[in-house]
């Protein structure tokens, strides 16, 4: 027992706040883990083949700004139909 604080029992409104804490501090986790290994993921062309990258950077930049939303739509929806499998 500390001195000067009374003791009392924890009451349901701090073991909530303690899970709120914990339950952010494991998606701030999960957050940071994730963005690693987007990091890993893009870094792997330029290591293997830069010449690749290159190539296939200037094809992309011929692309039309339709084709490449239409794109980066796909690749969202895969991404959140992905996310949503695995979480369920």
């Amino acid at each position: 027992m500390r001195l000067g604080i009374p003791w009392r029992r924890q009451g349901a409104a701090s073991r909530g706040m303690a899970r709120v804490a914990r339950n952010a501090s494991h998606m701030w986790h999960e957050l940071l883990v994730a963005i690693a290994l987007l990091f890993i993921l893009e870094g792997i062309m330029p290591f293997l083949s830069p010449e690749g990258l290159r190539r296939t950077l200037a094809m992309i930049s011929q692309l039309s700004d339709n084709t490449l939303r239409f794109a980066g739509l796909s690749a969202m929806v895969l991404g959140c139909l992905l996310l949503y499998a695995v979480n369920s």
